[in-house]
């Protein structure tokens, strides 16, 4: 391995890194730079890349703050190396970083949202929601310039009533006669205030009369300064017009004839029905704020418990409160701002800014700044048929890791340590190269790049390539390449195989070979008429008893068919006694459902990882090794139930040191704490005299300790243990040992372990406990179950797919149906049947443009279609 190095100031330089698998790792990474982390999943990239280079970079920025600063933030440990130096601020993108909260959003997440509040804020006219119009506070100025432009050359009245005086003084002439005012209206008739009965109260609804004159531009100063006269003793103006105004009004009878009745408050209050309303600001805008979120729903949308969630009736939707909801900007409420696709939302500002006064221009051009460029971002990502209504958790992988890469991207910092997720991860071949730009143009800023990634293009468009390996886990953890990508392709390494394969394939036939002939489908699942967001009364038809892939550009539709129309319109027919979310798509018809007996999704949330959570918990086969243990002649001789044999449980056998960790804390006052084996236990987790049980010479610790590879023969005469351990083999994860935490696992893994789990029939949409495991096992054993993957490829190397591919071929084999969305053209060329969305994202998409076999050079749709 060998590189060419810059100086040493103008490098990131780690030596001696022992962070998880990384064994010894020292290398330099050149500032400045866009660097690829490749390797086989599991191998040590995440480890390096997010805990080492990111941790390390947080740990310094948060050690700036001042003592009294940082005992509110997160302590941060810091990583296991020699040296770490020349490492800048960091900003990380992580694959689990998606912010699925029921308040999050595509406007939320990119801020683009916070400059829409200022714009509407500062821009926008509140409007009365109950009568729909226009609310305003004027001043004398404003309200004369107003009635002379409404009514020009008419006879008035101003004046204002009784109603609406400030302060409540007493309702009695003399007050009144005191102040100036000598004229009301008393039963339809002006009336002078001295002929009414002294100290006698005035009716309710007296009109005081400040001034008679005509709406004529020479008798302004006039008009102004008996609005101010009005203005000090009342919150409303309120004139009576001889002559009727354009917009509707109040005819009211005075003196036998018709005059038209015109208010303008002073206040901010509508002008028909009389309610006032408090000054309007950004935070009226935002549904995470009091101000501004719907009092029925707090700001989420939806309402009802946990069994019946629904959209709520108090705001439709919209998150918002009445008042902030109904005020309107240049013809449009905010909601209705929030419907449209980014591309048609810039343009609209695009025209909006042009259309500024010079007055406002200075004010929120940096409003129009923040948000225009995070949209064109957005749409150079590929995104521009997202709306900024679009929840967070409905968006699928790719597309919720564009967004976050546009909320980091957007800021504009230079001189940062960018450190990316596999951010064209679920993105369609097409726009792979338009993300790519705009990272480069993020490298190009000052920046350096740090990206873990499997896809060959972006390998080939590095600056510089480092990958770990050789193999997975234990077998991993080292740096077999550091160099250029054209170097690599020439390297024995998994990396360098593949990229010499690429290069390799030339002709219009190259392609991946199939691993078996094509299965004909068993038979047919029918949805008509199907209503999701810009799926428009489609049909399709779906296959069963094969593997079938759904392809598409990115925003084509296939999320929408798959997760939010197939999967809980099935899952309410087949299995009505699951809870599920609202389902937000029609469908006219479903057929076929009688060839099916349950339905299981594995979708693009992240695996719930913490200390305590192992892969034997996870697949469901600690319980039963606990039972094993407990059923040993020692553990009944002294009582030992399997309850003791949990590290998870207070009155178990656990360590009441580390209480089951293996490890202890040591608070470091303002300093990161710092993880230490435990001394009671030595990281064994569990207390002695549980330690002693034995179950076939092995006690709970080592048999934690053994990789699946060597529980699998160890427990050879366990059918049960040995059929989900051998998931974890067909998922290739062999070497994960049954005990190591959940926490540590790459973004590869996880995925891996979530396929694994489904095999041994524990699907995460079914409760985490026996009784689930147990539903699970019964639905996957069935042979009638359908299977729904969302981008199983996620995180997977290239070696990698293959046995992704044995494995859901292992499902059809064993008589269930399997449905992918993926764009990973190796899986998709291995798929029985294809079905294409399109032709284009958003409002463009949403259309079946194929349906079949592939290709006989066993190529993808998505290939022969560019």
């Amino acid at each position: 391995m060998s590189s060419s190095l810059t100086a040493p100031e103008a490098c990131i330089e780690l030596e001696g890194v022992r962070v998880n698998n990384l064994r010894q790792v020292s290398l330099r990474i050149r500032h400045e730079s866009l660097t690829v982390i490749c390797g086989l999943s599991g191998s040590g990239k995440s480890s390096l890349a997010f805990d080492t280079l990111y941790a390390e970079g947080q740990r310094r920025y948060v050690e700036t703050f001042s003592p009294a600063a940082r005992q509110f933030l997160e302590r941060i440990e810091r990583p296991a190396a020699d040296r770490i130096s020349g490492l800048p601020p960091a900003v990380a993108i992580h694959q689990s970083a998606r912010g699925d909260g029921p308040r999050s959003t595509v406007g939320s997440r990119t801020e683009v949202l916070d400059a829409l509040q200022i714009l509407f804020a500062h821009a926008g006219t509140p409007h009365c929601p109950g009568c729909g119009i226009a609310v305003c506070r004027h001043s004398p100025a404003t309200a004369v310039a107003a009635l002379l432009q409404t009514v020009p050359g008419a006879r008035l009245l101003l004046g204002f009533p009784l109603a609406k005086a400030r302060g409540g003084p007493p309702a009695t002439p003399e007050f009144w006669l005191q102040r100036g005012i000598t004229r009301c209206l008393l039963n339809s008739r002006q009336t002078p205030l001295d002929q009414w009965p002294h100290g006698s109260p005035l009716p309710p609804d007296t009109i005081f009369i400040v001034d008679r004159l005509k709406a004529d531009p020479t008798q302004s100063s006039r008009l102004e300064d008996s609005a101010a006269t009005a203005l000090q003793l009342a919150d409303i103006l309120l004139v009576l017009s001889d002559v009727q105004p354009a917009a509707p009004s109040v005819c009211v009878t005075v003196d036998d004839r018709p005059w038209h009745q015109i208010i303008y408050p002073f206040r901010l209050e509508c002008a028909g029905c009389g309610t006032e309303f408090s000054d309007i600001t950004p935070q009226h805008f935002s549904f995470n704020s009091p101000l501004g979120a719907c009092p029925d729903c707090g700001g989420t949308g939806t309402a009802g418990d946990e069994s019946s969630v629904q959209q709520c009736a108090g705001c439709s939707g919209t998150r918002l409160a009445a008042f902030p909801a109904a005020a309107r900007w240049r013809g449009a409420t905010l909601p209705e701002v929030c419907r449209l696709e980014a591309g048609a939302l810039m343009s609209w500002l695009q025209m909006a800014e042009q259309e500024l006064s010079n007055s406002d221009r200075h004010a929120i051009t940096p409003a129009f700044r923040h948000a225009l460029r995070r949209l064109d971002l957005l749409c150079r990502c590929g995104l521009e048929y997202l709306t900024l209504e679009r929840s967070m958790k409905s968006l699928s992988g790719g597309e919720a890791r564009r967004t976050l890469l546009v909320a980091a991207l957007s800021s504009g910092l230079t001189g940062t340590l960018y450190v990316l997720d596999e951010p064209t991860q679920g993105l369609h071949p097409a726009d792979t190269a338009r993300v790519m730009t705009v990272i480069r143009e993020l490298q190009q800023a000052g920046n350096t790049v740090v990206v873990v990634e499997h896809d060959p293009t972006v390998i080939l468009a590095a600056d510089e390539v480092i990958e770990t390996g050789p193999g997975a886990g234990d077998d991993g953890g080292r740096i077999v390449f550091q160099g250029s990508p054209e170097r690599l392709a020439q390297q024995d390494t998994a990396t360098g195989r593949l990229l010499a394969g690429r290069h390799a394939q030339t002709g219009p036939a190259a392609g991946t070979p199939r691993l078996r002939d094509l299965r004909t489908p068993q038979h047919w699942l029918r949805l008509t008429d199907i209503h999701c967001r810009n799926l428009v009364g489609t049909d399709v038809e779906f296959p069963l008893g094969v593997l079938c892939g759904i392809c598409g550009v990115s925003g084509s539709g296939k999320s929408s068919l798959m997760t939010e129309t197939l999967y809980p319109h099935l899952l309410s027919r087949l299995q009505p006694g699951v809870r599920q979310q609202p389902v937000s798509s029609r469908v006219a018809s479903i057929s076929g459902t009688e060839h099916l007996e349950s339905v299981l999704l594995m979708d693009q949330q992240p695996v719930r990882r913490s200390t305590r959570s192992i892969p034997a918990t996870w697949l469901g086969i600690f319980d039963e090794i606990r039972a094993l243990m407990a059923d040993t002649h020692e553990a009944r001789r002294r009582n030992l139930t399997r309850g003791m044999f949990s590290f998870n449980s207070s009155r178990g056998g656990r360590c009441p040191a580390c209480e089951g960790r293996g490890q202890v804390t040591v608070p470091m006052q303002f300093l990161a704490d710092i993880e230490t084996v435990c001394e009671a236990c030595g990281g064994r987790r569990f207390r002695p005299d549980v330690l002693e049980i034995r179950y076939r010479g092995r006690s709970i610790d080592e048999i934690l300790q053994m990789s699946a590879d060597e529980a699998f023969r160890f427990f050879h005469a366990n059918y049960r243990i040995q059929t989900k351990l051998n998931a974890l083999r067909q998922a290739g994860l062999s070497y994960l040992r049954l005990g190591q935490p959940l926490s540590v696992l790459s973004g590869g893994e996880a995925q891996r372990l979530r396929i694994a789990a489904m095999l041994a029939g524990v699907p995460q949409d079914l409760p985490d406990t026996p009784a689930g495991e147990t539903t699970a096992a019964q639905l996957t054993n069935s042979g009638r179950t359908l299977f729904l993957f969302d981008e199983p490829s996620s995180g997977l190397h290239g070696n990698d797919v293959q046995n992704l591919v044995a494995c859901l071929d292992f499902l059809v084999q064993t008589g269930h149906s399997v449905i992918i969305i993926d764009h990973d053209q190796e899986l998709l060329s291995q798929a029985d049947w294809l079905i294409e969305l399109g032709p284009g994202p958003g409002a463009r998409g949403g259309q079946v443009l194929h349906s079949g076999q592939p290709s006989a050079q066993g190529k993808g749709v998505e290939l022969w279609r560019k």
